[in-house]
């Protein structure tokens, strides 16, 4: 966040996992960390009421592991899609300027319902929907790690 020009007191991060939550708050000690889940719709509820329209950008990162050429077991029915999906609505109804949905490369490929879901969410919000895929070693980086990108915006500046 920090890369995309984002004050760190400005940051609010939503995240159920103790120890993701642990290395968050060590990491920007001046944001908002909520430990909660974005399946609580009383969570969600609360977070549109106090946030809604007071972001510029929001980043969604959705779960790898059911879209990803490294799980032999990858299934549709996998319900961390349904948190991928849930945090994406959020999203749009805090009504940010823009929204970058994160994601291994194949999640198109491997789950394409899903992300048919995801798409078709941020078409409905927003004039412009972009995906677009990148490899980790075109930064630098020593390893081949690709991911992709689904932007969402109605304007840019």
């Amino acid at each position: 966040m920090q890369a995309l020009g984002c004050d760190e007191e400005d940051m609010v991060f939503l995240e159920v996992c103790p120890e993701c939550c642990e290395i968050l708050e060590k990491r920007f000690p001046k944001a908002r960390v909520i430990r909660k889940s974005i399946l609580n719709k009383t969570v969600t509820d609360g977070l549109v009421a106090e946030y809604k329209g007071k972001f510029d950008l929001i980043v969604v990162a959705i779960p790898c592991q059911p879209s990803s050429n490294a799980n032999p077991h990858r299934s549709p029915t996998d319900a961390r899609i349904g948190v991928g999906e849930a945090a994406v609505r959020v999203a749009c109804e805090l009504d940010a300027r823009a929204v970058i949905v994160e994601d291994v490369d194949s999640f198109d490929h491997n789950q394409p319902i899903a992300y048919k879901a995801v798409v078709d969410e941020l078409t409905e919000k927003y004039k412009q929907v972009k995906t677009i895929k990148l490899d980790a070693r075109l930064a630098m980086v020593s390893s081949r790690r690709r991911r992709m990108f689904i932007l969402a915006t109605s304007s840019v500046d």
